[in-house]
């Protein structure tokens, strides 16, 4: 194999991973950490090897779900924009089905290797983590999108259960403050998952897929979105004020301002959501989580209470 083919290849891998994306267990693992260290159980090598198994399940639920609308057609009907549609690059040639697959199912069993390791490790109190972000890889795309469970299982799966996991293998349990900030990520991650599905309602639903959308029609979904969002806020502050986290992860409420716009838009009458709204979405999502992170680690170490 020629060197530019070999390059070709490899860029083709990268592009399927869908890298743009990792940032989200990159946060979400920040958020784990800053809890660890404000209980004082924090362990960089065990944070570390969990981002690993995180990012390798990311990866995998990616090119696993870009293998599954290729099959099933999507690929071929959507139109895609910088944060939905796929990564292109099996309709584009640059990689076969069979080879892209290979390649999930590696990253699949780091994953599940790293939490193999854990479970040893630690016990099997990490089993339900591990069960749920193996079922959210393997089943996502295939089973959960058609049974109207998929915005759930993505909050579950690429939300929740990162940080309730990365406190998990750290403490052996799940501090409070650890459950109580897993739930802005979930109804982030699900809001995330939910706006991104407006652009391709057809072609979804000729693939036989049922998202909320789907099963509930534009404007409940619209207020579904509207809803969960607000909840990160009220969780936000609902735990804050009952001194269940500290009052430094009230800077994830400055993340906020990034909701403004998805939220005015699925009110909307209808069209496809302009890049500006699935942009904002996206950095509603990181900076709420990256702040939160931020401000409970500063709690931590004293700089806020």
């Amino acid at each position: 194999m020629s060197s530019t083919v070999t390059a070709n290849r490899v860029a083709a891998v990268v592009r399927i991973a869908r890298p743009e994306f990792l940032l989200l267990p990159v946060v979400l693992v920040a958020v784990g950490a800053a809890v660890s260290v404000y209980t004082g159980v924090f362990d960089p090598f065990r944070t570390t090897v969990a981002l690993g198994g995180i990012l390798a399940l990311h990866v995998a639920v990616n090119v696993f779900n870009d293998v599954a609308d290729y099959e099933s057609g999507i690929d071929l009907e959507t139109t895609p924009t910088a944060f939905s549609g796929g990564s292109r690059v099996l309709p584009e040639g640059k990689l076969s089905p069979a080879v892209a697959h290979r390649f999930g199912s590696v990253m699949f069993a780091v994953g599940i290797a790293i939490g193999g390791w854990f479970l040893y490790v630690v016990g099997p109190v990490v089993l339900p983590v591990l069960l749920v972000g193996a079922v959210t890889v393997i089943a996502y795309t295939r089973v959960l999108t058609k049974l109207t469970l998929g915005e759930t299982a993505a909050g579950l799966g690429l939300g929740a259960a990162p940080i309730i996991g990365v406190v998990l293998v750290q403490a052996g349990s799940v501090s409070p403050v650890g459950i109580a900030l897993s739930v802005p990520a979930f109804f982030l991650t699900f809001n995330l998952l939910l706006l991104n599905e407006f652009p391709d309602i057809e072609a979804d639903k000729s693939a036989g897929r049922t998202n909320l959308i789907h099963r509930f029609g534009r404007r409940v979904a619209g207020w579904i979105y509207v809803v969960a969002g607000l909840a990160v806020a009220g969780v936000l502050l609902s735990t804050i004020v009952s001194d269940t986290v500290p009052s430094g992860a009230a800077l994830g409420l400055v993340g906020m301002v990034f909701f403004i716009r998805p939220a005015r838009w699925v009110l909307s009458p209808g069209g496809r959501p302009p890049a500006v709204v699935l942009r904002d979405n996206v950095l509603w999502n990181l900076l709420t989580n990256g702040l939160i992170a931020g401000g409970v680690y500063l709690a931590a170490v004293g700089v806020l209470p």
